[in-house]
């Protein structure tokens, strides 16, 4: 073993530290726009204030209440983290629920901030040997995110995404991670079933495809099973395909609007421009999970899983969730527009 290779994880847990402090304003700044009701976010917190016995007549419901690991973290965040009071709210009228809101925004910081340090350790382990490299894109793709932010469980759902894409390769780490994110996120089986249903039309690809097609449409079956099991009432529709064509109709009006082409329809044009970029430079091919031409289709299928699952200012964010999938082409695009970084030895996944 290499003195590097001994020193490395020391530098990872430093640049973490630091990362983290240096990043923690946004936590202050959602837990602000948040408790003042300043930005639309989802409502998890009436989920912690239930769990705490603080309204008894709350009933869980579809699809948040499946999502247990991250109400179970906000949950703990709740109970134990200290307090930290907002001017101008009421501290007796409103304490429990703007505490709540604090350890949401608190819990999707955290995992803003692991989706940040995935995403550095993913482009120097699996892509690139290059720190600045690795630290460009780490600020890109957190830049990129925070239109997502305030929506608490797609933090998770970028780093739980990208740990996934990290270990793609490994069938031993990968399906076990892809099977408990029934519980995590439904829409994260959901997109690798999309993406391996694509990536088995490749030859190259199509023996490692398999295993991981079939561990996706389990992981998508258990989040039914699980469904079935607590019957949870709520958005019906968004499992309702007879009702499609209704949902791609209401969502037109959404997408029209100078509303709805910033919140809607930029986010499918940015990665999309991103994708064609990449297959004019003849980074999207067929012989690598990482840098397969599926990547670029994901936008598109979840922009219009978004017309029938939202029907109104979230189809654009419907479209971002395959950002992850985006990080091993941007960084070789950027390696290839920048010729002093093709001195860094590119390793593909």
């Amino acid at each position: 073993m290499t003195r590097q290779s001994i020193m490395k994880p020391h530098r990872n847990f430093v640049f973490f530290v630091v990362s983290f402090i240096i990043l923690l304003p946004i936590f202050f700044i959602n837990y602000r726009l948040t408790a003042f009701h300043a930005t639309p976010f989802d409502s998890y917190h009436l989920f912690l204030l239930a769990m705490d016995g603080k309204d008894d007549s709350f009933q869980f419901y579809a699809p948040t209440g499946y999502r247990l690991v991250y109400i179970s973290i906000a949950y703990f965040f709740y109970k134990y983290m200290p307090f930290v009071p907002l001017s101008q709210i009421s501290a007796e009228s409103d304490f429990f629920q703007v505490k709540a809101l604090q350890a949401l925004a608190f819990t999707s910081f955290v995992f803003l901030h692991l989706f940040y340090f995935i995403t550095f350790v993913f482009v120097q382990n699996k892509i690139i040997k290059s720190f600045i490299l690795a630290l460009a894109v780490a600020g890109v793709f957190i830049s990129l995110s925070l239109s997502m932010y305030h929506f608490g469980i797609d933090p998770l759902y970028l780093f739980y995404t990208t740990l996934l894409l990290y270990f793609i390769a490994n069938k031993a780490v990968f399906i076990p991670l892809l099977l408990f994110s029934m519980v995590v996120n439904e829409k994260i089986s959901l997109i690798f079933l999309v993406f391996f249903a694509f990536t088995v039309l490749s030859k190259e690809l199509r023996r490692e495809s398999y295993p991981r097609l079939a561990a996706a449409i389990i992981a998508f079956g258990l989040y039914f099973f699980m469904k079935m099991l607590l019957k949870f009432p709520g958005y019906e529709y968004q499992t309702d395909i007879t009702s499609f064509y209704d949902r791609i109709m209401i969502s037109i009006p959404y997408l029209i609007s100078f509303k709805g082409f910033y919140l809607n329809i930029l986010p499918l044009l940015l990665l999309s421009a991103i994708a064609l970029v990449a297959i004019k430079m003849k980074v999207l091919e067929s012989r690598s999970f990482l840098k397969h031409w599926a990547i670029g289709l994901l936008p598109v299928v979840f922009f219009v899983f978004g017309m029938h699952a939202c029907s109104d200012y979230g189809i654009g964010r419907a479209a971002m969730h395959a950002l992850p999938f985006f990080i091993a082409p941007m960084v070789i695009i950027l390696n290839k527009l920048d010729p002093a970084l093709s001195l860094a030895a590119e390793r593909s996944a």
